[in-house]
This record gives C-alpha cells, structure tokens and sequence, in this order.
C-alpha cells in the first residue's frame, strides 16, 4: 500500500480583528451623529454671530440641500421671537451649504413679526479696514402661507400685517 505523503497544513488564516473594528467604530459614530444631528445643528446656529439666535426641532439632509423643520429666530437682546417657518428648505449642495451658500431658500408657514426694537445701530468698519463678509447668502426665496407683522415701538397692536400665500 502506497501512503501519500503529508500534507502539510496550510497557514491558519488571519484574523482581521483591527478593521472589523475600525468598522464597527466608523458605523457606530455614524449612527450618534445621525441621532444627534438637532442638537448638533442648533450648537453651531447659536455660534453665529449677531443679535440674532436661530434653533430648529428637525433635520433631514439630502443629496441636494436639505430642509429644517421647526425653524425659530429671536432677538438676543430683547429676547422676542422675529420668525418661525413651519420648514425651511434650502437647495444646494453640501459643500456650498457649509459655507453658508444656500442656493434657493423655501419657507413654508412662516410668520415673521417685525418690530422697531430690533432695528440697533450698527457701527460701519472703518475705511480701508476688512470688508464685512455675509454670514448666510441666497440667490433666490420663496414664501408659501406666510404672514408679515410689523409693530411700532412699544405697541402690541400691529401696523401693518400681510398674507402671504
């Protein structure tokens, strides 16, 4: 009887631990990141400067832009509301987006109350000094259902109110 020869056993394979790891990582930060995502919005809203402070209650981001829901803006000094939007949809891609290009701004329901109290005295720069850089720019606007109130200074009468539709 002829015996084969040995065979010798092939190298155990590799276990790649490490990337499997790196993986679940990456996946689990994604995963905070998306379920954090308002509060994370709101953080760098309140970071912009200016009288003004703006919060949202939801996110959804696209491919394409994205729109926020639940958008609210108020005077940090006298602490009144100027405008809340139903949802706001902003139409540009997210590279512009972060750099406050928001393409074509959509507010849906939105009421804005306008009063004379918001209206500070802004100090112009100083010629030949750094020019003032917007903070968010749009190239174009749409209101659906909205309303415009504007109040005089210590009246809680409106002066003027319009519909939009």
């Amino acid at each position: 009887m002829s015996e084969s020869p040995p065979v010798s056993p092939s190298p155990p394979r590799r276990k790649r631990r490490w990337l499997r790891r790196v993986l679940w990582g990456l996946a689990l930060t994604l995963l905070l990141v998306w379920v954090v995502k308002v509060p994370l919005v709101n953080l760098a809203l309140r970071r912009l400067p200016g009288d003004w402070e703006i919060t949202v209650t939801g996110v959804r981001p696209g491919f394409g832009g994205a729109w926020l829901a639940g958008v609210r803006v108020i005077h940090r000094p006298t602490g009144r509301q100027l405008a809340y939007a139903e949802k706001a949809e902003v139409a540009n891609g997210w590279a512009l987006l972060m750099k406050g290009e928001l393409g074509t701004l959509t507010l849906t329901k939105a009421d804005v109350s306008w009063r004379e109290e918001f209206e500070t005295p802004y100090k112009l720069p100083p010629e030949g000094g750094p020019r003032a850089v917007p903070v968010v720019a749009w190239d174009a606007g749409a209101v659906h259902d909205g309303v415009f109130t504007w109040y005089e200074s210590g009246r809680e009468v409106p002066r003027l109110a319009l519909r939009i539709s």
